[in-house]
């Protein structure tokens, strides 16, 4: 089992703004070629990027959907760190992308849990979401990818 550890940045003094927008370069740096940042009053804002990435031999693109981390201060449990939970996304973000970049990992195996996958009854839902569901259903893996077709 992880140890869990108190998240860095606690005194950050980068705001929110300043992280989305070194997100939105480092994204653009590594090819993204779409960047939505989906706000929400008084919460935190979610990223969403396209971008084109090798799968098995096949360039698709592929839609990415990131939520920020909540990190709530000890004396406000109800409160949100935002420039905490930003840099923390910031850097979440650009491990992710060197990680492909550097070889560590495949773009599929990397962002898998923040792929949005459309259902066949319309509906878009992060590949993560929808795997551990089945699993904690006790239920087969057993879908298509978009586009297949089939």
């Amino acid at each position: 089992m992880i140890i869990n550890k108190k998240p860095p940045y606690d005194r950050t003094e980068i705001d929110v703004i300043k992280s989305q927008n070194d997100i939105q370069k480092l994204l653009l740096e590594y090819g993204a070629e779409g960047i939505q940042w989906i706000v929400f009053r008084d919460d935190l804002p979610r990223l969403a990027f396209i971008i084109e990435a090798n799968i098995n031999g096949t360039r698709k693109k592929v839609g990415v959907q990131i939520d920020p981390p909540i990190i709530r201060p000890k004396n406000s449990p109800q409160g949100i760190n935002f420039k905490q939970s930003m840099r923390v996304m910031y850097w979440y973000v650009k491990s992710k992308l060197e990680s492909v970049a550097y070889g560590v990992k495949t773009f599929e195996k990397e962002f898998l849990d923040d792929i949005v996958y459309r259902l066949s009854d319309g509906r878009e839902v992060k590949v993560g979401d929808m795997i551990l569901k089945q699993v904690a259903e006790g239920k087969d893996i057993n879908f298509k990818l978009l586009g297949d077709g089939k």
